[in-house]
């Protein structure tokens, strides 16, 4: 985790043991990862594109197409046992987030 990258997380996940922490680490750039794509500059579709692409090696299983927090999200899952729907979760969360406009329904 570089230092543009750490948050207030950084320290807690620091007292964890270091297997652990390693995996924190892993989990946390590839949620900044996705959510950099969501609220970055260009076009939704682009956004979305770029999403649906992580979307589609996180189903697959498989290796990412190179080294980076999506092949670290693949070894976490086989590692450690991340459940595939709960990344796929994330990535679907950041492909709401790339909406030119996000509307969400009230509790009414």
């Amino acid at each position: 985790m570089s230092a543009k990258t750490r948050s207030s997380f950084y320290w807690a996940m620091r007292l964890l043991p270091q297997d652990r922490r390693r995996a924190m680490f892993a989990l946390y750039a590839f949620c900044r990862a996705v959510d950099d794509i969501a609220d970055g500059e260009g076009a939704a579709d682009g956004k979305r594109s770029a999403l649906a692409e992580i979307r589609n090696v996180l189903e697959q299983g498989g290796e990412a197409p190179a080294p980076g927090p999506v092949s670290s999200m693949l070894a976490l899952m086989r590692a450690h046992g991340v459940d595939k729907a709960d990344a796929l979760a994330v990535v679907a969360g950041m492909a709401c987030d790339a909406a030119p406009e996000v509307r969400m329904d009230d509790d009414a």
